[in-house]
């Protein structure tokens, strides 16, 4: 995958992030137009991840697990982000908030990392601690 492919799936991704979380904390609950601003971060969110998904082609996935896991994952990280963000500002909406969207990204990432095949889970830290180790 380039690097220019990369970039732009990214910041598709975290772009989407920032317009949820500014859409739930500044009047997603009293205006249309925080909604709007909402469904465009979604839909930047989906596509950034479709196209790292399609580029690294590491499996062939549903649109529907496509979907599911990416409005889930991009709605949870835009509640805790922006929660996080203006708990000084609306202490009362980000304390259901941010706990909330932690729930939903935490379900997301499970749910994808169920999806991932064995060899694409292992990290460094674990790796290393499965190394044999060398008799002095």
């Amino acid at each position: 995958m380039s690097f220019a492919t990369t970039h732009t799936a990214t910041l598709l991704k975290y772009g989407g992030i920032s317009f949820i979380a500014g859409a739930v904390n500044h009047g997603m609950f009293s205006e249309s137009r925080s909604l709007i601003t909402a469904a465009f971060g979604v839909c930047f969110y989906l596509l950034g991840s479709w196209l790292e998904m399609r580029l690294q082609d590491a499996q062939r996935l549903s649109w529907a697990y496509v979907l599911g896991v990416g409005i889930v994952s991009s709605i949870g990280l835009g509640f805790f982000t922006g929660g996080l963000q203006h708990f000084p500002d609306s202490p009362d909406r980000s304390v259901w908030v941010v706990p909330l969207g932690f729930a939903l990204s935490l379900l997301a990432m499970v749910t994808h990392m169920v999806q991932l095949p064995r060899r694409k889970m292992r990290t460094p830290a674990i790796a290393l601690a499965q190394r044999p180790s060398r008799a002095p």
